[in-house]
């Protein structure tokens, strides 16, 4: 396949300039609602902005980053 992002797990989301929103889903909760672990970053381009979804959900995976659900507060 050409281009895209196959085998990414998260999202990358262009917010401003040098900006990006990255998130992403880490299963349900008990009461069956999803899990969204989301983070800014300032990044260059998109190459950078995946190297940050990388390294973020390396922080999920060993526990050291924080979800963000609204309804979980």
């Amino acid at each position: 396949m050409k281009g895209g992002d196959e085998g990414v797990v998260g999202n990358i989301e262009k917010r401003r300039e040098n900006s990006y929103r990255l998130r992403v889903s880490g299963g349900y909760t008990g009461e069956g609602k999803r899990i969204f672990y989301k983070k800014t970053v300032q990044a260059k381009n998109k190459n950078e902005a995946r190297k940050e979804l990388a390294l973020f959900i390396s922080e999920i995976e060993t526990g050291q980053a924080l979800f963000c659900n609204k309804d979980a507060f």
